[in-house]
């Protein structure tokens, strides 16, 4: 659905989803909108030394999961829900 600004690396055995985001999304920015407009903490690449990435945990309960997920696609304008 965010294929225009996101794309998923498929996890290898942990319970965290990285997603690079296209070069037009700053992720240090995208984190803090995500932060400010829905109370939703995920870790923007720059923590681990890189750019463009936004890093979220999936150990949760799938209701939850896709509630953030929309908050996710809700900041970077995809009208498209999980």
């Amino acid at each position: 659905m965010a294929k225009d600004h996101l794309e998923l690396i498929p996890p290898n055995q942990t319970p965290y989803a990285w997603f690079n985001t296209k070069n037009a999304v700053d992720s240090a920015k995208l984190v803090r909108i995500i932060l400010e407009k829905h109370q939703l903490l995920v870790m923007p690449a720059e923590v681990f030394g890189t750019k463009n990435g936004i890093r979220l945990t999936y150990a949760r309960d799938e209701q939850l999961l896709r509630t953030c997920l929309n908050m996710i696609l809700d900041t970077l304008g995809v009208s498209e829900r999980l």
